[in-house]
């Protein structure tokens, strides 16, 4: 933190926030967003739509609450809380099982956060309008293949992230066309 008050990474107390906060684009009434989580993972985090509706609690992979549907078009910012240790943006027809893929558009990540995370195995591949992704909290991950994969405009700010866990970065930025990666201090 750097004192300059509430920020998407930062609180007024300059302590690093925790949630994951996703900025999406929804250009009709009917449009949805698919967290992609999978078996074998932990959840137990709530999830803030960002649209006025109840937050959602996620206990399990399968939770059908991992899908939502926005009534409205417009900007919404997503907050999650608690504990995620794997999930994708939906992004991706390959990464969603075979389910639709989210048809809301994905635009910035402006904190990773820290939900305990183990894995971002695909998390952004395919988020074709996805620019910017800073914060984080990856000293626990152990895959990051494919992450950014065909995300053509992502800039992650990586200069942080703690790798030294990290077993692949397959294609981690393959097709990625803006990223230059700050992996200077990674291990």
């Amino acid at each position: 933190c750097d004192g300059a008050g509430d920020t998407p990474l930062c609180t007024i107390q300059c302590t690093h926030k925790r949630d994951f906060v996703s900025l999406w684009s929804v250009s009709t009434p009917g449009e949805t967003i698919q967290l992609v989580l999978q078996q074998g993972s932990t959840y137990d985090f709530t999830v803030d739509w960002g649209d006025g509706s109840e937050p959602d609690l996620i206990d399990h992979y399968d939770a059908p609450a991992a899908r939502h549907v926005y009534g409205q078009a417009g900007e919404y910012t997503v907050t999650i809380s608690g504990v995620a240790q794997y999930m994708a943006m939906g992004c991706s027809a390959v990464m969603n099982g075979g389910e639709p893929p989210s048809s809301a558009t994905l635009k910035a990540v402006p904190n990773l956060g820290d939900l305990d995370w183990r894995r971002f195995e695909g998390t952004f591949q395919e988020c074709s309008q996805l620019t910017n992704v800073a914060g984080g909290h990856t000293d626990l991950v152990t895959d990051m293949s494919y992450m950014f994969y065909q995300a053509a405009q992502a800039t992650p700010q990586t200069t942080d992230w703690n790798t030294s866990q990290v077993t692949s970065m397959a294609w981690m930025f393959g097709s990625t066309l803006n990223a230059t990666p700050d992996t200077g201090a990674w291990q």
